[in-house]
């Protein structure tokens, strides 16, 4: 998947056309995502940081759970 962080609309905009294009030579383009950090219209905004991170924790898998077992030694 490929993140694109920018404020400016047209960028995404554009961004959104290209991946189209791509997609229509390219079948197997991987997903692209794109984030504003700028106001949300609700006066809230995020910081690149905290996308940054949300990115992060998002497309990272998961640890495994591992549970402590006893082995047996073999003699």
């Amino acid at each position: 998947m490929i993140h694109l962080v920018t404020t400016a609309d047209t960028e995404i905009l554009a961004c959104a056309r290209a991946v189209e294009r791509l997609r229509g030579a390219e079948p197997d383009f991987p997903a692209v995502r794109c984030f504003n950090p700028g106001p949300t219209g609700q006066g809230e905004t995020a910081s690149a940081e905290e996308l940054v991170a949300e990115i992060a924790r998002r497309a990272l898998p998961k640890p495994p759970v591992v549970q402590a077992q006893r082995l047996a030694r073999c003699s």
